[in-house]
């Protein structure tokens, strides 16, 4: 008897992320054929992982993502989301109703419950049967964007399965080389700045509808000179290390230089490894900030002015800052204590983590499939 048949498909990093470890098991376990499709960035994570996939063509017609259900013979939808000019998943969830099959989507983050799910209306167009939601804030989110709770299963955030494995591997050794690979000083302190494209999302300033108070750029205007005066003031080598998100280019912030401190860009490397070798992770509400909170790193989450509605959760090894005034202050309580030579503070892995996520999304397949 052949295995039924399930289409997957990611565009966005984030939701590449999300739906790679649910796409392992199921190849593990090997009840379900898979046929994966990707495009954009997510196409690059599931290369990273080894996972199979179909590239999805820039300028796919309306009814391409049908066809291929069709002509496929599938079972079920699984996607991701995303929030790009494409979203070839909402395509697919709308084709697997009109053809009759079972969808799934995994949620990926604490914003744009709504917009995911939405044609360019507003309208709740592409709701899948079923959504994958990390925790309860999340669940709430989708409900108060008008999705029905039935619809709603809260997993955990199956990206996060293997925090836990990573934290725990990670040695000082390790920590130490990396540092030395990222050009700090062996005494001196290293802090990452976690960006991400808000100016390409949402615009530079305030002629943009859906600008948030600041962009990328903006913010480290603010960080990089806080940065500076502490340095000089306690006279500590800092390495300021920019991580561009996986939407930027690091030429974006070729221009970024400093007479104090070392400024350096790069997105090479396991990005959560880079987190776990810096003193203090800042960031604006990317899902970097997240992670490092998860595998014990003292973060700031820069908001000042912030106009978008709430898209990170509440942990306590969080600090969020809302008021630019603030912003100097709060990076001297968190380096602090490390250039007074007191021990590194390790936090203890936050709430809202669920080991085996991708066991849950894994059985909302099965249950789909009434395997």
């Amino acid at each position: 008897m052949s295995r039924k048949l399930v289409v997957t498909a990611c565009g966005d990093p984030g939701g590449a992320n999300a739906l790679a470890p649910v796409l392992e098991q199921l190849a593990s376990d090997g009840r379900v054929e898979l046929r994966n499709f990707a495009y954009r960035q997510g196409a690059g994570i599931l290369a990273a992982r080894n996972l199979a996939f179909h590239p999805i063509p820039s300028q796919a017609p309306a009814d391409w993502c049908a066809d291929q259900l069709r002509d496929l013979g599938a079972h079920a939808v699984l996607t991701a989301t995303s929030f790009n000019a494409e979203e070839h998943e909402k395509q697919f969830i709308a084709a697997a109703a009109r053809l009759g099959l079972p969808s799934i989507a995994v949620l990926d983050f604490w914003s744009s419950y709504g917009s995911r799910f939405a044609d360019a209306q507003g309208r709740l167009r592409y709701v899948p049967d079923r959504i994958a939601a990390m925790d309860d804030t999340a669940r709430q989110g989708l409900i108060e964007a008008g999705i029905a709770a039935e619809r709603i299963a809260v997993t955990g955030h199956p990206g996060f399965d293997a925090i836990a494995a990573r934290r725990a591997a990670f040695s000082q050794a390790e920590r130490q080389a990396l540092r030395r690979d990222l050009g700090a000083d062996e005494r001196g302190v290293l802090v990452l700045f976690a960006s991400q494209p808000l100016g390409q999302l949402y615009g530079t300033d305030a002629s943009s509808p859906g600008f948030r108070g600041f962009d990328e750029q903006a913010m480290l205007d603010a960080v990089v000179p806080a940065l500076e005066r502490f340095a000089a003031a306690r006279g500590v080598a800092l390495t300021l290390l920019i991580r561009p998100h996986p939407r930027e280019e690091t030429d974006a912030y070729a221009a970024r230089h400093s007479p104090t401190i070392r400024i350096r860009v790069s997105k090479q490397g396991d990005a959560r490894a880079c987190a776990m070798a810096a003193d203090l992770v800042l960031g604006m509400t990317t899902m970097l900030l997240v992670e490092a909170c998860h595998l014990g790193v003292p973060v700031i989450s820069l908001q000042p002015g912030w106009r978008g509605p709430v898209s990170l959760p509440e942990l306590p090894g969080i600090r969020v800052v809302q008021r630019y005034d603030d912003i100097a202050a709060t990076l001297e309580v968190e380096l602090e204590p490390i250039v007074a030579g007191e021990k590194r503070r390790v936090l203890a892995g936050p709430r809202g983590s669920r080991p085996g996520a991708a066991s849950a999304v894994v059985r909302l397949v099965y249950d789909a499939l009434q395997l």
